[in-house]
């Protein structure tokens, strides 16, 4: 009984793994920081990987991405921390704010058999926040991190354009919303490649 129902295992994953496709995308981001970032930060740039999995046969995939994003302080933001510090020795300041989600998600693709594939979807997962200062003199520097992590949403929209067999142009909106106190929001615009793997 245990070799059969092995067996169906083994069967069911081989199926599985017959009927379904991996791939990987790689894109550059524009963060447009909305108004509880946009307060302090600049529009901000940053790097995205997301490996997908999908059946053959259906639109939907899930997939799994990693994000980095980074918004550079405003210059008011910058000279009123620095005249706050009331320094007697001339110091340097740069601030930024750091977001770094890791969410899972599930997309839906039309058109699969077309060169154009317009897709939307909704992710969702966790929000890794650093507010980093750093304080540099002619001899010394010093750092500040404040970490915070957030539940997040992502809900997006998009399209791939196939260039040749498995590898396209990826075009990615979306809107990332933080939960909790003091939750933020910026809204990506993603371009970069896909390819099955």
């Amino acid at each position: 009984m245990k070799i059969i129902f092995a067996l169906i295992i083994i069967s069911c994953s081989l199926i599985v793994q017959a009927q379904s496709e991996l791939a990987v995308s790689f894109t550059g981001n524009y963060n447009i920081a909305n108004k509880t970032i946009s307060d302090n930060f600049k529009n901000g740039f940053g790097g995205s990987t997301e490996f997908y999995y999908s059946f053959d046969n259906s639109p939907l995939s899930v997939s799994l991405s990693f994000s980095l994003t980074n918004f550079a302080a405003t210059n008011e933001y910058l000279e009123a921390y620095k005249n706050a510090q009331q320094n007697i020795l001339p110091f340097e300041y740069s601030i930024h704010y750091f977001s770094v989600p890791v969410l899972a998600a599930v997309n839906y693709r039309f058109l699969r058999e077309k060169k154009f594939q317009p897709f939307l979807g909704i992710g969702a997962g966790l929000y890794s926040l650093v507010h980093k200062i750093k304080q540099t003199g002619n001899y010394t520097s010093d750092t500040q991190k404040n970490f915070s992590y957030k539940f997040g949403v992502y809900p997006h929209l998009g399209a791939i354009y196939n260039i040749s067999d498995g590898i396209g142009i990826l075009f990615k909106a979306g809107y990332n919303q933080t939960f909790g106190e003091g939750n933020n929001s910026y809204t990506d615009l993603r371009l970069g490649i896909i390819y099955k793997i």
